[in-house]
């Protein structure tokens, strides 16, 4: 038995080194990949007295296929097209609500990054910079708010002034009356208007770990490039940023 297994620890190093050393001109792969991390969408919140906002990350998954291609030894293109979750978690505090906001975004994705492959004992090391370009295909966004008008003032009829968001009496807010509940919750779709925009774009950068010449284990970060928020709200910046970790199973 020891032998056994001796022999087959034997082959796998082997093959783990050949492959670790060699990424020949003119090689073609395809593979499979899935994976996941965490999404969040990084903003440029407004600031002012009574107000807080935090983002806070969810769950991304992802998987498809990627493509290789090698121009010379050691050096490599890799494109790919995956299935994308993204988006992220707003939670926003002031004196008479606390709200959160969870925005799920999926995505079909483009990446497309350069990379080599260095020999490290019998592994191989790549690390690998790009870009990326994605499309929305779905996804909603969750409203949940608490209300608290204890802090009102000025009851005029059916309407409650508010003024201490910024605490400063020349800034009016009204809010109905009838709206004064413990909790309200909505659904809205993620992308349209005055929502996310559905052209997403980014860099990329990443690093992978060849075991063999059938498996790879993959670390990236995805920086988005553009406001994936219109309306009234584009003037504070919302990106996507997306932490990941991918395994490939190569087919060719």
């Amino acid at each position: 038995m020891k032998k056994v297994l001796f022999s087959v620890l034997s082959l796998f190093m082997v093959s783990v080194s050949s492959f670790a050393q060699d990424a020949n001109a003119g090689d073609f792969n395809i593979g499979i990949t899935v994976g996941g991390g965490l999404a969040k969408i990084n903003a440029d919140d407004p600031t002012y007295p009574g107000f807080t906002s935090e983002r806070k990350p969810i769950a991304n998954i992802q998987g498809g296929l990627v493509f290789d291609y090698a121009f010379v030894n050691g050096f490599f293109a890799e494109a790919g097209l995956t299935f994308q979750r993204k988006g992220g978690k707003q939670e926003i505090e002031t004196k008479i609500y606390k709200s959160t906001v969870t925005t799920n975004l999926y995505y079909m994705e483009l990446p497309l990054t350069l990379n080599f492959r260095i020999p490290v004992g019998d592994l191989g090391l790549i690390p690998q910079a790009g870009a990326y370009v994605a499309y929305g295909v779905g996804g909603k966004t969750k409203y949940t708010t608490e209300y608290n008008f204890d802090d009102a003032v000025n009851t005029l009829g059916d309407l409650v002034l508010v003024s201490d968001l910024t605490d400063d009496p020349s800034v009016k807010v009204y809010t109905d009356v009838s709206m004064n509940k413990k909790t309200d919750e909505r659904e809205e779709d993620s992308f349209g208007d005055n929502a996310a925009d559905k052209l997403d774009y980014g860099l990329r950068f990443g690093l992978g770990l060849a075991f063999t010449e059938k498996v790879k284990l993959s670390f990236g970060y995805d920086l988005g490039l553009v406001d994936v928020v219109r309306g009234d709200n584009s003037k504070f910046k919302n990106r996507n940023g997306v932490l990941f970790g991918a395994l490939t199973f190569y087919i060719k």
